[in-house]
């Protein structure tokens, strides 16, 4: 919920060329142990997913198979559009460690996505990424590719997804970042893709760069050829900002404008987008401050770190149920995947919800 570019994502939790554009999964269900009493994680299954459409049980099935942790909110830039608090709690390593664990019990795991603030400044942070890969799990990270280092500290590179947050072309960038960050971003990108990491680009969209968006395109292609892929977040809106508890820094406005909800709805429709039209991007979020949200940019939580991972699922599916419920009222809802914060929507109107990449 703080971070500055959330990838806010349903990631595909597999060695992929993108990670944005598709919600195909594998599925999968194993036995396991729940709270010291026989159950299997069919049996969860049947619990958690009844009375919900078929397309959403299976989409949600495969959204908690990833994990979404912001171990810290500090960065190191000053971002002119940054819209998030800058709280100074940070979750420990070994907290991390005890709660993916204790998801692995009850969950069945595949990915983690890291996000912050800027999750490379942790001094940790390497050997907790390579402690998840040693176990097969894949890891994503949000970045703002400025800690070039940090790559040569990864032991299984191939298991890592790099998601650089570069907001269009380099004055478009410099703009928001500073002087000379988009030429260390991509410099980032390209040390990333000789480690052997996964690739992808995740780009704020506001008024300044709305209008380059194929240029901007056209020169990351030039410079890696097919093997990046974007996608764009429109710049939160001020219907998201005066709603959000925390996350509502207005920033600077003037060369930086909100794009309309015309102007949204056709980037929906042109580009892949976050959040996707289609919706679904809940799963556990795990936040600096050790509350757990149904989604990344959840105004609501489900409990703490510390509690049953259970009862929290039950608690994410619930808000599932909520809104399909509400599809009596407005029709729109039903060809979704669903949202776990109904009233929120991340500021969005209903009619983007219409909308679909052509």
């Amino acid at each position: 919920m703080y971070h500055d570019e959330r990838a806010h994502l349903r990631f595909r939790p597999k060695v992929t060329p993108s990670l944005f554009h598709s919600f195909e999964f594998c599925f999968q269900i194993i036995p396991t142990f729940i709270n010291m009493q026989w159950y299997n994680v069919s049996h969860m299954e049947e619990h958690m997913n009844k009375k919900l459409p078929l397309h959403t049980k299976t989409h949600l099935t495969n959204a908690l198979k990833q994990l979404y942790i912001s171990p810290l909110e500090r960065c190191n830039l000053a971002c002119k559009i940054c819209y998030t608090a800058k709280p100074t709690h940070i979750l420990t390593e070994e907290s991390l460690r005890d709660f993916v664990l204790r998801y692995k019990k009850v969950q069945e795991l595949e990915s983690v996505l890291l996000c912050g603030g800027e999750v490379t400044l942790l001094t940790y942070m390497p050997s907790f990424i390579n402690w998840l890969t040693e176990q097969g799990l894949y890891v994503q990270i949000i970045t703002n590719g400025t800690n070039l280092a940090f790559l040569d500290a990864l032991t299984k590179p191939s298991l890592v997804n790099v998601i650089v947050s570069i907001d269009g072309r380099q004055p478009d960038h410099d703009a928001n970042r500073g002087e000379g960050q988009f030429a260390q971003t991509i410099a980032f990108l390209q040390k990333a893709r000789e480690k052997g990491c996964a690739l992808d680009v995740f780009t704020v969209v506001s008024q300044r760069n709305l209008r380059d968006l194929s240029a901007f395109e056209k020169e990351l292609r030039e410079l890696f050829g097919l093997s990046v892929h974007v996608t764009y977040h429109p710049r939160k809106s001020r219907a998201y900002l005066q709603n959000h508890p925390v996350s509502n820094r207005v920033g600077e406005v003037d060369g930086f404008g909100f794009l309309s909800q015309k102007e949204m709805n056709t980037l929906a429709q042109e580009h892949d987008v976050f959040p996707p039209p289609i919706l679904g991007c809940y799963q556990f979020a795990l936040m600096s401050d050790g509350m757990v949200y149904a989604c990344c940019e959840g105004i609501r939580p489900i409990g703490k770190m510390t509690d049953d991972i259970t009862v929290m699922r039950e608690k994410l599916e619930q808000r599932l149920h909520d809104w399909f419920a509400g599809a009596v009222t407005a029709p729109e809802k039903q060809d979704t995947l669903g949202c776990v914060e109904p009233q929120f929507l991340c500021g969005m109107s209903l009619s983007y919800l219409h909308m679909r990449k052509k």
